[in-house]
C-alpha cells in the first residue's frame, strides 16, 4: 500500500508559492556561482514589476518577477565598510 506524503500545488496562490521557493532557490545558487567567478552580486526588491514585465516583453498572465539580481564587479575605489558582530552569547541561549 502506498501512502501519497505530498502533492503538487493546483490553485494558482500554491504554485506561486511554489514557483517563488524554487526560484529563490536557484537565484541562491545563481549568486553563489558568481561570487565563486570574482562576480558580486546583490539581490534586490522594491523594483517596478510591471514596468520591468513591459520592458522585458513578459506577459502578465504567464510571467511573474519574484527578483531582480544585479551582477558585475566592483569599482576598483570601492571601500569596504567596517563590519560589526554581536557576540553569540548575547544572541544565543543555549538549552
Amino acid at each position: 500500500m502506498w501512502t501519497i506524503l505530498g502533492a503538487p500545488p493546483v490553485a494558482r496562490q500554491g504554485m506561486f508559492k511554489w514557483a517563488t521557493k524554487n526560484a529563490s532557490l536557484a537565484c541562491e545558487n545563481l549568486m553563489i556561482a558568481a561570487e565563486a567567478l570574482g562576480l558580486n552580486t546583490c539581490p534586490m526588491e522594491g523594483f517596478d514589476g510591471r514596468r520591468l514585465s513591459k520592458f522585458l516583453g513578459l506577459s502578465s498572465r504567464y510571467h511573474e518577477i519574484v527578483l531582480v539580481i544585479a551582477i558585475g564587479k566592483k569599482s576598483s575605489r570601492h571601500v569596504d565598510q567596517p563590519q560589526w558582530r554581536r557576540p553569540l552569547r548575547a544572541t544565543v541561549q543555549v538549552l
